[in-house]
């Protein structure tokens, strides 16, 4: 499974069209001046249009989709909002290398965030965002290669947590629909464990765990699309 198939283009084209309806159909029920100082509680629902878009042109990245968070929803009163982030990514691969030589791979990542945003209104249609988010994620990798003599079998795993402040910016389109991008800091705990297996010779198995403390920078190059319901 990728997420380069022609299912996931037409998906994704479907979905585009999908949320520009649900925002017009949000703008024609707002009736509000200003999105910035309701007294009514709000949810908003936020997408990650780069990646629809290079869904639908066919560029995606693996590596940058599974670093990314696809879908969001935020909850929010006047100028405070909960906020919480989700993003995967997966690849099945299988390839024969001879006639009696096969490989298979399998790649699944996923992240997480729950955190708290603040806003305040720069001007008419600007906004900027501040926060801090926790973060958890889990990636796992296996090579299985088969051969004649012996079937090997290595795998990657990876647990991380992480938490740290954001900084964005946020363009109201119209009351319901806005475009927004953000920057990150991230502190992380990270456990690796590295594995390898033999069928027929066990001597050779090993596992190595270690333990990492990054710190890491996201870029503002997502661009989200977020519909206010």
């Amino acid at each position: 499974m990728t997420f380069n198939s022609s299912f996931m283009k037409k998906y994704s084209f479907t979905l585009l069209l999908l949320l520009l309806t649900l925002g017009l159909m949000a703008q024609n029920k707002s009736k509000r001046k200003s999105s910035q100082t309701e007294d009514k509680r709000w949810h908003e629902l936020e997408f990650n249009s780069v990646f629809l878009l290079q869904e639908i042109l066919g560029s995606a990245d693996p590596e940058d989709i599974q670093k990314s968070y696809l879908v969001g929803y935020k909850m929010g009163k006047r100028n405070v909002a909960l906020r919480i982030g989700f993003g995967m990514g997966a690849n099945l691969k299988n390839e024969k290398e001879s006639i009696l030589d096969e490989r298979g791979t399998r790649d699944f990542r996923l992240r997480t965030r729950i955190g708290i945003e603040w806003r305040k209104k720069l001007m008419e249609r600007w906004t900027l965002i501040s926060g801090i988010d926790l973060i958890g994620s889990i990636a796992y990798f296996e090579d299985i290669t088969s051969s004649s003599f012996d079937v090997v079998t290595s795998r990657d795993r990876e647990n991380a947590i992480g938490a740290g402040p954001l900084v964005g910016l946020r363009f109201w389109i119209n009351p319901s629909i806005s475009l927004a991008t953000e920057t990150a800091f991230h502190a992380f705990y990270i456990q690796k464990v590295e594995e390898v297996d033999s069928q027929n010779l066990p001597v050779f198995d090993s596992k190595k765990v270690t333990f990492e403390y990054p710190i890491r920078f996201d870029p503002p190059v997502n661009l989200y699309l977020i519909i206010r319901f």
